[in-house]
């Protein structure tokens, strides 16, 4: 008999156990108050055969505030530990269903005695789930509390927890011999239904109460689980499994295979974008809450660690808009403090480019969206909890423009164009009318090609773009536009610290400026003839050109005599020529019109020159000085220079030029006769 329940000759000594049969004789009413059991266990038993009244009181299981489901789960979370701890994870089987009227709980392992029932006499390890010696005797002394009777049949004895009558505020544990011996362990509550659990209803997920336990779950949903993955904690050296269930299945959280709540409940109503089944999470006495740190700790670890999962739910939170991008806080994950993994980022934003073509920048600040787009970049706004990869954030971004642009060495003064100089002239000075101290910097290809104007406001710089200054494509209204805008930079820098487009500040700075600059037109003489006058210079594109074949052997015999016996190369001789001719224009024009800026395009075939281009930028007024003093004397001038220059350097002569003045296109242009 002590065999079938565990008990060894100590045992007997030490805890008081009484034998029923004693108490048949000694008390009849507490007989009949024992044995007594319902309609639905009598068939399991036997015979009733010891008693032992235990320290367990049920007035702790009621101030721990426990309710039917908290119970419950005690008898699940030891029928996993000891099936897992006989098979194994794969091997472990645990079933919970209704049956005849009851509750009824049935796990395969090894089953147990009555040293089950003692309190405080665990001796699992610190990697199973019920470690505290506690949650089976409290679970029952609320049941019992109740109204309800607890049976637990195991090998071939059970035990009855029922109130003890010595003391009604302990409890009392029956053993008997079953009629049947049964492998592992099964609890039957009679009178307790899953209703009685009252957990949420499950039509939300589409699950029924086989999600109270995970493996059950799992195996009813193979297409559950996203990601298995195992770790240690801090405080216990054993290796775990940590689950993350697909978003089909989302908001619910398992803590060592065991429903705990839906996560929303304990989160103030944010849900989680997956469910997971959680080792190391540690729960409140009630179990039916985590401690928040926790969880957020343990989901926070999983997802840096996978970066498929974590691109799902940013992808699910991305918002996309013709102007920015955001990634909106509405999931549990993506109010954690996240180091996001350079391979996610990679992933969304190659997602992001495709959709809109074009490079895309992350930012935590909605202040940097305009100067973002401004420098040609998609953005993409980011939770301030989100830690991105330093080669996606605008810090990174800003400093590569800057490094790039800053490359851009400005034009020398003064080889820029006469028009050009004038007008970069003309705008310092207006500068220093508004008050401001302001260098203009000429820069090719500014932006690359993508902006006609940029302010540097700390250093008091404005950069136009070179082709703004020169080309016949933008009028003077178009430079003042530029000039203005990148002015009300400088000054929202200036008097707010801010200079960023579409900030009220700079929306007010841009007024005041504009405003500044139409008074004085209108009121100041000087400042109206110093615009008139810069803006006179404004160029006109002539255009040199020959279509006829020219022998370069004519016209510089002795530079294609070296060329033949490869004393030179084509560049050379190119160089040669475009100095014969930059001298011959400058000593035609003269000082006043400054130095012209002219392209030389030479087309050779079998060491010939077939044909060549000449474009040359001069301002306006050349026209005007052409006119005073006749285009044919001008460019019979011309022709003077050129031909003293070759007779001079290559004893030749440049006859077979002509130079016209074409009044219907407005152009000078040269044949060849």
């Amino acid at each position: 008999m002590f065999k079938r329940y565990g008990i060894t000759e100590t045992d007997w000594k030490v805890l008081g156990f009484k034998r029923v049969s004693s108490i048949k004789l000694e008390n009849p009413d507490l007989y009949e108050y024992i044995i007594k059991d319902p309609p639905q266990v009598q068939h399991l038993i036997d015979r009733w055969e010891l008693v032992l009244t235990l320290t367990v009181e049920i007035a702790y299981a009621i101030r721990r505030g426990w309710d039917y489901w908290m119970s419950v789960r005690e008898f699940i979370q030891n029928a996993l530990d000891a099936s897992e701890k006989a098979h194994g994870r794969e091997g472990m089987f645990i079933d919970i269903r209704e049956e005849n009227g009851c509750l009824v709980i049935i796990d395969n392992g090894p089953g147990l005695t009555f040293r089950a029932f003692i309190l405080g006499a665990s001796d699992k390890a610190c990697h199973e789930r019920g470690r505290f010696g506690e949650g089976l005797k409290v679970g029952a002394a609320f049941l019992i509390n109740e109204g309800f009777t607890v049976y637990v049949h195991s090998g071939d004895a059970i035990y009855k927890l029922i109130r003890s009558p010595f003391g009604a505020n302990y409890l009392m544990i029956v053993m008997g011999k079953a009629t049947k011996r049964i492998p592992g362990t099964k609890v039957i509550i009679p009178g307790l239904t899953f209703n009685d659990l009252q957990l949420y209803t499950t039509s939300e997920t589409g699950l029924s109460f086989d999600y109270l336990i995970f493996p059950i779950f799992v195996k009813k949903h193979p297409d559950a689980i996203l990601v298995c993955r195992k770790y240690r904690s801090h405080f216990c050296d054993v290796v775990m499994p940590n689950f993350v269930v697909s978003h089909k299945y989302g908001d619910i959280l398992w803590v060592r295979d065991i429903y705990v709540n839906k996560i929303s409940e304990m989160t103030g109503g944010k849900p989680a974008y997956y469910s997971y089944n959680l080792w190391w999470v540690e729960l409140e006495p009630n179990r039916r809450y985590a401690d928040i740190s926790s969880l957020k700790g343990e989901i926070k670890y999983i997802l840096e660690h996978e970066p498929e999962l974590l691109y799902q739910i940013l992808l699910d939170s991305l918002t996309l808009t013709p102007e920015h991008g955001e990634i909106t806080d509405k999931w549990l994950e993506t109010g954690l403090y996240l180091s996001i993994p350079p391979e996610t980022i990679t992933h969304l934003s190659d997602y992001i480019k495709k959709k809109i073509r074009g490079n895309v920048v992350f930012t935590h600040s909605r202040a940097k969206l305009s100067l973002i787009r401004y420098f040609g970049a998609y953005p993409v706004i980011v939770p301030r909890n989100f830690s991105i990869p330093r080669m996606f954030r605008e810090e990174y971004f800003f400093r590569y423009i800057a490094t790039r642009e800053l490359s851009r060495k400005p034009i020398p003064r003064e080889v820029l164009p006469i028009c050009a100089r004038s007008i970069v002239n003309l705008l310092e000075r207006l500068s220093e009318e508004l008050g401001f101290n302001v260098e203009i910097h000429v820069v090719k290809n500014l932006m690359d090609g993508r902006a006609s104007g940029q302010s540097m406001p700390e250093q008091g710089i404005i950069r136009l773009d070179y082709d703004l200054l020169s080309s016949i494509v933008y009028l003077p209204i178009e430079i003042m536009d530029t000039y203005i805008h990148e002015l009300a930079h400088v000054a929202a820098y200036k008097d707010y610290g801010v200079s960023e487009d579409l900030t009220e500040e700079f929306e007010k700075s841009l007024s005041n400026i504009a405003t500044a600059i139409i008074r004085r037109i209108l009121t100041n003489v000087t400042v109206r003839d110093t615009l008139r006058r810069g803006f006179s210079y404004f160029p006109k594109v002539i255009r040199l050109k020959s279509n006829h074949e020219i022998f370069y052997e004519d016209v510089w015999p002795v530079l294609s005599e070296e060329l033949k016996y490869k004393r030179i190369t084509e560049y050379e001789l190119y160089r040669h020529i475009e100095t014969d001719l930059r001298e011959a224009i400058k000593d035609t024009l003269g000082e006043s019109y400054g130095i012209p800026i002219f392209t030389l395009t030479l087309f050779t075939k079998d060491k010939k020159v077939t044909s060549f281009n000449i474009t040359v930028e001069f301002s306006e007024d050349v026209k005007d000085y052409c006119t005073e003093m006749n285009y044919d004397r001008l460019m019979n001038k011309l022709m003077e220079h050129i031909n003293f220059i070759c007779e001079k350097k290559r004893k030749a002569r440049l006859e077979a030029l002509v130079f016209y003045y074409d009044p219907e296109s407005d152009r000078i242009r040269v044949k060849y006769c």
